[in-house]
């Protein structure tokens, strides 16, 4: 489970998003990580007069190549929404380390 803070702002645009998600990994063999990850944001956009405010919602599928101490991998937003997402596209590469 996490808590998720993003914030930008260019010239006179602004974003802010917020919210959580919840994670599973599963290791079927020592090397290989499936993820499975539900995320949830309230996003806030200010660009220039125009106000937007929606949730958006995403649900990634991940596979990755992991170690002792770290897994990197890809993972793909089975909800993408070209019009209410804060992501480019559906997919993300990503990187995780454990302590």
């Amino acid at each position: 489970m996490s808590l998720n803070v993003i914030y930008s702002k260019v010239n006179e645009s602004r974003l802010t998003a917020y919210g959580g998600s919840i994670i599973t990994l599963y290791n079927p063999i020592d090397f290989l990580q499936l993820s499975g990850e539900f995320e949830q944001l309230r996003v806030n956009q200010t660009l220039g007069s125009f106000n937007d405010n929606f949730w958006s919602p995403a649900l990634f599928l991940g596979l990755g190549y992991t170690n002792s101490f770290s897994t990197i991998g890809i993972r793909y937003n089975v909800l993408y929404d070209n019009e209410d997402s804060i992501y480019l596209n559906a997919w993300a590469p990503f990187v995780r380390f454990y302590f």
